[in-house]
């Protein structure tokens, strides 16, 4: 987003669940980084990766759920 490019910082953490199919559902925003630009590109990049691979058999679920961080212009912290 023009924001990051800007040099603003700013952290957004999305869940959201693979499908079976590799569909993505129920993506949520869990902190948002009060630029609501940088919200709406992080949960993009996610939503337009979609369909992902379809979840392994051997996984044996019918879905999974991941959490993502997204930093702009910050540094993660060394224990994630």
């Amino acid at each position: 987003p023009e924001l990051a490019q800007l040099g603003v910082p700013g952290v957004v953490r999305i869940r959201f669940f693979i499908e079976k199919d590799g569909r993505v559902t129920g993506l949520t925003i869990l902190k948002d980084s009060s630029h609501p630009p940088m919200d709406f590109a992080a949960r993009d990049a996610i939503l337009n990766a979609s369909p992902l691979p379809p979840l392994p058999k051997e996984v044996g679920v019918e879905r999974e759920g991941v959490i993502i961080t997204f930093y702009y212009n910050v540094r993660p912290p060394e224990d994630s």
